[in-house]
């Protein structure tokens, strides 16, 4: 059965799930009234349900359930065990994505959360999984385990908080996972890695179905959905989980890619470039760096003028134009450094040319 059969039913599979789940799903959050308020810093002028990433882990591990069940099937043992490994860090993500519901339902503490995520962090280098080179970024090459196992929390807490703190208007955080989703899909499965690309899958399925329910979703029918802090905090965890295999140069089961780093890097540029820039605006001005404010691109983007929807559009398709650009770039022989460079460059000068909102919080 050809790779890509497979890759469809993982998708198709969690998609319908999910389908199926997020009625149901939507009818409990009206009848408990588990909403997200609306407020002076968010967007939304109605009272809607914030559990719909609350699928996300069910819908997507029934996809992948089902793909290597039939895989098995037609080729015996091509996952026959897993390790501790694997487990060790399922778990952590199984304990980010406990603490999102948690937070969606009764509410925690920023400081909690982080707490959590950083002990999620840690189960990826403690089972061997860690940036490992910079491939030669500013004539760096492998790094000494001192300083890649902060390196690779710091960035899984990056993206983690990344994905979390940049949904702020229907479909952002979604929309930017999906692209990553879809690109790492492909780039595993051009390295024949197709567990990964399995995994991709099902998470696309599953943030395609919720997509609808978030954009086309109307709150007078009772159908509109946001996904919480449980979907974007999983999100956040698989996708750091996705970046750091990819990344990393020397993998015991990965055939090697000299665009690995670029590639990590580059997915989610977007959301994490302005999870930095946010973060050290809220430090210059002496703030909390987890406390709430209007000062995300996308509320730039908006006191521009723009609609929420452009503000989507117009957001995806920086993203885009990122990756093919870099990738463009990289196929040409451009040193990776000015690509980087290159990359923060423009970044910056468009925040610059954007009017900045309120900083209140």
């Amino acid at each position: 059965m050809n790779i890509y059969l497979y890759i469809i039913l993982s998708f198709v599979v969690a998609a319908i799930v999910t389908a199926i789940t997020m009625p149901w799903l939507l009818h409990l959050c009206y009848k408990r009234e588990i909403f997200d308020l609306p407020n002076s810093r968010k967007v939304h002028k109605n009272n809607v349900p914030r559990l719909g990433g609350i699928v996300f882990a069910p819908a997507a591990l029934i996809g992948m359930l089902c793909t290597i069940a039939l895989v098995n099937t037609n080729h015996p043992n091509s996952f026959a065990t897993l390790n501790y490994s694997t487990i060790f860090i399922g778990s952590g993500a199984m304990l980010i994505y406990l603490i999102g519901i948690f937070d969606d339902i009764l509410g925690c503490s920023a400081v909690l959360k982080f707490c959590i995520q950083l002990v999620a962090a840690f189960t990826l280098p403690l089972c061997g999984l860690y940036i490992d080179s910079l491939y030669g970024l500013f004539g760096i090459h492998e790094l000494p385990l001192w300083i890649a196992y902060p390196i690779t929390v710091f960035i899984t807490l990056l993206i983690v908080n990344a994905i979390n703190l940049i949904d702020g208007i229907d479909g952002l955080a979604a929309g930017l996972s999906l692209i990553a989703l879809a690109a790492y899909g492909w780039l595993f499965c051009s390295i024949e890695a197709n567990g990964f690309a399995y995994l991709c899958a099902a998470l696309g399925g599953t943030l395609s179905v919720f997509l609808f329910f978030n954009l086309l979703g109307k709150t007078d029918k009772q159908t509109k959905t946001f996904m919480g802090d449980s979907g974007s905090l999983l999100l956040g965890i698989a996708l750091a989980y996705l970046t750091m295999k990819y990344a990393m140069e020397h993998s015991l089961t990965l055939r090697h890619r000299p665009d690995g780093l670029l590639m990590a890097f580059t997915l989610l540029l977007v959301p994490c470039l302005d999870l930095c820039r946010v973060a050290l605006c809220r430090i210059k001005r002496h703030r909390g760096i987890f406390e709430p404010d209007k000062t995300h691109l996308h509320h730039k983007i908006m006191a521009k003028g723009y609609s929420m929807r452009k503000t989507l559009i117009t957001i995806l398709l920086m993203q885009i134009a990122y990756i093919i650009t870099n990738r463009a770039l990289f196929n040409m022989g451009v040193a990776m450094e000015w690509i980087v460079i290159a990359d923060i460059a423009t970044y910056s000068l468009l925040n610059v040319l954007l009017p900045t909102p309120s900083a209140k919080k």
